[in-house]
Order: C-alpha cells, then structure tokens, then sequence
C-alpha cells in the first residue's frame, strides 16, 4: 500500500529528532481514522523570504517559517515547477533553493510539475513555447527527458504529472478526447522515466473537483500510478461536503488507489489584506452557516478536510496557500489573492486551524 510505502519517510523524519530510547507507554485504542499524510503548498517561500515578512507563532512570537511548518506536524511541502517560468520563483534554479532548505528541516518534496510555462488548470494547459512544433514523438521524448531530469535531481517523495489534468495536458498533443491515445503515452513517457530515476517516488494524476471523475479514471491508465490528488474548494467544487464524501469514497472504489486532497483552502475573513484581487470574497462562495468566514469557521474546514483525507490509512492533505500572507504590503496590487485564506492572519500570527494539525 502507499501507506506502507511511505513509511520509510516518516522513519527517517522520527530518526532526526528522537534524542533517546523512551519507557514503553500504555496500550490505546487505535484511532479509528489514522491521520493523514500532511502537506501544504508553500510555492511562494522564495517571494516570502525576500520580502522579509514576520510570521509568528499562536502568541506572537517571531517564528522561522519552516521549522514552525516541521514542528507542527507538515511531512511535505508541495510546489509548483513551471518550465521555462514566467515567475523564476517557479523555475528550477527557485524550486531547486527552496527544495534544499525544506530537506534541511527534514520534511519531503511533492512537486507538481505542471508542463507549462505557467499556471496549469482545466482551463489552461499551454505547451511550453519550447516544446511547439515537435512531432508528437519528439515531444514524448522530450517529456521523458524532462521527468527524468526532475525525479533524479531532486528524489521528490510525490510527483504529480501535469496539474488539474481534467481534459489532458500540453494540449493539444495530449487531449484527453481529441488524442486519448497521446495522451496515455505522455503519461507512460512521464512514469517510466520516473520510475527509472526514483524507484521510491510516488507518482500522482491530478484532478480538479471531483464531477465525472469516475469517468477521467476510466478513460486514464492507472498501472503506474500510485495516488490520485483532487482539488476541493467550496466556491468551484460544490457545498456539499456529504457530496464530497460520497464520491471520495466512489473514486477510491473505482481506481484502487488512495485519493489525497491535493489543494483546499478556505477564508478566515472576507477582508482584504492587501489591494490585490481575492479570489474568496463573497458569502456566496462559503458554506454557511456550518463554515463562516471566522477563525472558528476556518478550523472547522480545516478539521472537516482532514477527516475526509484520513478515510483510509493511506490518505493526504495538502493546504493550499498556507502562508499566503499580503507580502507586498497594505496597498500593494502585487501581493496575495489568498491571504484569507492563508493559516496566518495579515499581520502573520499563526490562526487556529492550525490546532487541527
């Protein structure tokens, strides 16, 4: 199982920090839903170390961004590649720095490689200017190239292959209807180099949003894959949190395969930090009353998004945004869409859904 799979990680984060040999303690009754592989998605860190932004603990106290991460429980950080990027802060030099700082504080890497000079989404799933014009043989090449290159350099715990893959990625070569037999070889080209540069890396098919899922798994091969990561936010993917639970459940059934929460976030406030565009802004877009836009309203998502990831034994949760904060200043146009949605308030102080760490 992946469980298992990665316990050789989880092994070696306890071998860093357990000082000595403890008395045996008493026998509990095992939690009937074991926590889940903890992640957030922390694509910014370059951007935020070079603003200077203070974050601190529950109490106020200043706190280095990583090692409170560690500390609170994270086992990975999930970062965005782009290819040729339009922001370097998602580009190899960028993600390779911030891939040895997190190693430092004994935490892995989940990478999301989303094929693309940029961001990668059902809507958007650009081939990059340097791979257009290729025969599609070239291309596949090229993408096997490019996987092994990433998988050996960095050895990442998980590796998703594209981003939010609804309809197929580097389109149109890999259209999931126009070209579904492309479309299977670009993901055989990506696992077989995967699997040839890092046998211990767990390879992920990405999905936004959990409508016709059943059928984006039956059109996709999954032999190679190990996980299934689904995006879930509120204001795109329904309020129907049973809904949700439902076909979680339907979508592990039907592929065999432990499903992760690979992106969800959600507001503590409707406020703006920052004078740049939020994407939660409006009480249409929460689930009300169960989850208002409050501190309390947030943790209890947080709480709810951690029990739907620890339905089996091999679950993960990743937080999208976590320390989104308005980097950029009060007035800055350049800042953070989501810093409402961040686990630290405008001013930095760690909020209460941490706790549900």
């Amino acid at each position: 199982m992946v469980y298992s799979r990665l316990c050789w990680f989880s092994a070696v984060l306890m071998s860093v920090w357990i000082w000595g040999c403890q008395a045996p303690e008493p026998p509990v009754e095992p939690n009937p839903s074991p926590p889940a592989i903890l992640s957030l998605d922390l694509s910014e860190y370059q951007a935020l170390a070079r603003s200077g932004f203070i974050f601190r603990d529950a109490e106020g106290t200043p706190v280095e961004l990583l090692s409170f991460c560690r500390e609170k429980g994270v086992d990975l950080m999930r970062l965005r590649l782009w290819k040729e990027a339009q922001n370097p802060d998602h580009g190899w030099d960028s993600v390779g720095k911030t891939i040895g700082e997190i190693r430092g504080e004994g935490m892995g890497i989940w990478l999301t490689v989303h094929l693309s000079d940029t961001w990668a989404d059902p809507g958007h799933q650009s081939i990059p200017p340097s791979w257009q014009g290729l025969t599609f043989e070239e291309l596949r090449d090229s993408v096997s190239a490019y996987f092994y290159k990433i998988a050996s350099e960095w050895q990442p715990e998980v590796i998703q292959i594209g981003n939010e893959i609804n309809s197929g990625f580097l389109l149109p070569y890999g259209h999931r209807f126009d070209h579904p037999w492309q479309y299977q070889q670009l993901i055989a080209a990506a696992t077989h180099s995967i699997r040839a540069a890092s046998p211990r890396a767990q390879i992920m098919l990405h999905f936004a949003g959990l409508d016709r899922i059943d059928a984006w798994l039956a059109d996709t091969d999954l032999e190679e894959i190990d996980l299934i990561g689904v995006s879930l936010y509120p204001q795109w993917h329904g309020k129907d949190l049973s809904d949700w639970e439902q076909k979680l459940k339907q979508a592990h059934d039907l592929s065999g395969l432990p499903i992760w929460i690979a992106e969800t976030a959600y507001p503590f406030t409707l406020d703006w930090g920052d004078w740049t565009h939020n994407l939660v802004g409006e009480e249409e877009q929460l689930i009300l009353p169960a989850y208002p836009a409050t501190f309390e309203g947030q943790a209890d998502f947080v709480e709810e998004m951690m029990r739907l990831a620890s339905l089996d034994e091999s679950g993960g949760l990743s937080y999208w945004g976590a320390a989104a904060v308005p980097f950029d200043g009060e007035q800055g146009t350049e800042g953070s869409c989501c810093e409402n949605t961040a686990l630290f308030d405008f001013e930095g102080n760690a909020v209460p859904a941490w706790g549900m760490f």
